[in-house]
């Protein structure tokens, strides 16, 4: 990796973009060169002068964490914004949060959902669980379960663990999609094998009570432990409870 640092070094003093950029990762990283914020800031913007789209959602993370440079959300936005406009899905989804919690631009509603569907339609699983979010809470749309279950299970099929853990109480509620408990289970599982505590918790409950699975305490004090292991309160209070009973 020293090579190639090396050969980045070379080509980025020949004004080439792309070795720009590259150099900047590798100072970013501290691949094959010691780690070094500001020089992978300046690298950036140099790539970034010279055309190179990437730089604008790397120069937008420097701005956004106060990585290389003072941190400045509203020059954060405005690179978010630059990268978004060509179509850069991070970006989309990025200059969507900013909207929606107000940092670097004035706190927009519907400039948030603009950015997070055109994120989403790009495949980001996390914009599709905020969006549904949206969906489900009336946030800048009217409030439509059905669509936030549709969002919620399209990130979820793509292995996004918090969705799963979303549409599982979707289906174990019956809310904005047809009840069912074995599709609820399905989801609780996926959710709680990615280390969801709350999926563990809710996962514990149904075995400890026999939902549409066969009654196991063992199984429900192995899911209470993971999710109590990871600070989830209910499930350490739960687990004390059992303790003091002498079982569920």
């Amino acid at each position: 990796m020293e090579k190639a640092a090396e050969h980045y070094l070379k080509a980025s003093e020949q004004g080439l973009a792309l070795a720009h950029h590259n150099l900047a990762a590798c100072y970013e990283n501290g691949t094959g060169v010691e780690q070094n914020w500001e020089k992978a800031f300046e690298c950036y913007l140099r790539a970034e002068r010279q055309g190179h789209f990437k730089s604008l959602y790397q120069l937008a993370l420097c701005y956004a964490n106060g990585t290389g440079v003072d941190q400045n959300w509203i020059k954060a936005a405005e690179y978010f914004q630059k990268s978004a406009d060509k179509g850069y899905v991070l970006s989309q989804y990025q200059l969507a949060l900013c909207y929606e919690k107000g940092e670097g631009v004035d706190q927009s509603w519907p400039k948030a959902i603009e950015y997070y569907q055109k994120a989403a339609k790009q495949g980001n699983v996390m914009a599709k669980n905020n969006l549904a979010l949206c969906y489900a809470e009336g946030k800048g749309v009217e409030q439509d379960l059905g669509k936030a279950a549709e969002y919620f299970k399209e990130a979820a099929d793509q292995g996004f663990s918090e969705a799963q853990h979303n549409i599982a109480i979707l289906y174990a509620s019956g809310k904005g999609v047809e009840q069912s408990w074995e599709k609820a289970l399905e989801y609780y599982q996926k959710a709680a094998d990615q280390g969801v505590a709350n999926a563990q918790y809710n996962l514990a409950i149904c075995y400890a009570r026999g939902i549409e699975v066969s009654q196991d305490s063992n199984k429900a004090r192995e899911y209470l432990e993971k999710a109590a292991a990871q600070g989830f309160k209910e499930a350490t209070a739960l687990l004390e409870d059992v303790r003091i009973r002498g079982g569920f």
